[in-house]
């Protein structure tokens, strides 16, 4: 049986609703402008809501970032999490795991959360967040690698530094952001295809 309850969001609900629009709508002015270009006043007359209305979510720019990238690192782990889960029964080599998980993550850093993470991470003053985006990154790497280790194994990948090969796609990963930026009528999705090609190209 339908209730009203069921069909009415909570309070807190709601209150998430209004968190995530104003870390969206940030997010995008990050990428936009800058993250100390950007303005409070500019942020809330975005949104349609007065300045003080935002510090009842968030205490301050600083914050709103950390946030921001909070929810990028979390996409992060999760996504890492789905992969590897998926390798267990996955009959997909090594290559083709590799393909994927680049063209997820080149994905990722094109969303308005993970542009934010690769454009504004040097902007947070948290020095045990910066701490955390290291751990996270050679997780990235790790995991990068196993799918490399494993192509070298079944032959779809010639036998090569495999350390190296990670740290190249992680720095095209990142340029993806840029490319994005400066091409936007090229879907980030295209552009990984394209920027995994010149690597397969360069086996």
């Amino acid at each position: 049986m339908t209730t009203w309850g069921n069909n009415v969001q909570s309070r807190a609900e709601q209150r998430e609703l209004k968190r995530l629009a104003i870390l969206r709508a940030a997010a995008q002015s990050f990428n936009t402008v800058g993250y100390h270009q950007t303005n409070l006043n500019d942020l809330a007359e975005s949104l349609g809501v007065t300045k003080p209305a935002l510090y009842r979510y968030v205490s301050g720019k600083q914050d709103i970032l950390r946030q921001c990238l909070d929810i990028a690192m979390a996409e992060i782990h999760e996504a890492i999490d789905e992969l590897e889960t998926e390798q267990k029964t996955s009959t997909l080599n090594g290559r083709d795991q590799l393909r994927k998980m680049f063209i997820r993550f080149a994905q990722m850093s094109s969303d308005d959360f993970g542009a934010c993470l690769v454009l504004s991470r040097g902007s947070v003053t948290d020095g045990e967040f910066q701490e955390q985006y290291r751990k996270t990154a050679e997780e990235i790497g790790q995991a990068m690698g196993q799918f490399v280790e494993l192509g070298i194994k079944d032959g779809s990948l010639p036998d090569q530094n495999g350390r190296l090969l990670v740290a190249a796609m992680l720095g095209a990963i990142n340029e993806t952001v840029y490319w994005h930026q400066r091409e936007e009528r090229v879907p980030p999705e295209k552009v990984a295809e394209d920027m995994f090609k010149l690597f397969e190209n360069g086996f």
